[in-house]
């Protein structure tokens, strides 16, 4: 086999990981085979295991993807901008990216996720990372804010992890009823009671 560039190998591997999603979204970790995948992506299970060993190293893999495809990383390290912005920068990407037509299918990977965790250690590990890495940046822009007097003092870890708790409850309302929830209604009150 001819050895792939760079860029022809992220574009295999993401076409891989899109078709790994939507199998895993539509029939569950247990109902989808390595075989369903490389089905779905038009290529051969080989070729899927060039890429990634096994069917739960791919789940992982989207796992770990989650939190990049929300933009949190590169918003909670930018240098330039105040705290305040960076906080509404943060809520509006996510509110951007609940509107987009990733955020069903990822929503719907985290709930298979939640279900996978309770029995597998890697799934719950990855998981938890992934909590810890937005709790983390969450509760650095606010203990920011409280140290410039823009929030008042509270515990920084729990006000993110309530925020956090929110938007995972507004997550599980938009799957059910896409109708449900007005995202930039939800913005504008998270504004209002004060948080900036």
């Amino acid at each position: 086999m001819p050895k792939m560039k760079p860029e022809a190998l992220e574009a295999r591997r993401n076409q891989i990981l899109q078709a790994a999603l939507t199998c895993f979204v539509q029939a569950g970790y247990h109902k989808t085979s390595v075989d369903d995948i490389a089905s779905h992506a038009g290529l051969s299970k080989g070729s899927i295991y060039t890429h990634f060993e096994s069917k739960q190293a791919l789940f992982l893999a989207l796992l770990n993807r989650m939190i990049h495809v929300t933009g949190l990383p590169s918003i909670l390290g930018a240098e330039d901008t105040t705290d305040q912005e960076k906080f509404v920068t943060a809520l509006e990407g996510v509110i951007s990216y609940v509107q987009t037509s990733d955020f069903q299918d990822y929503a719907a990977l985290l709930m298979v996720a939640w279900r996978e965790a309770q029995s597998d250690s890697e799934v719950r590990q990855t998981v938890a990372g992934l909590y810890t890495g937005m709790r983390s940046g969450f509760s650095q822009l606010i203990q920011q804010g409280i140290d410039s007097k823009q929030i008042e003092p509270v515990d920084a870890q729990s006000f993110a992890s309530i925020l956090i708790a929110i938007f995972d409850g507004l997550m599980v309302q938009a799957l059910i009823d896409e109708q449900a929830i007005d995202w930039q209604a939800v913005s504008q009150t998270i504004r209002n009671i004060g948080i900036y």
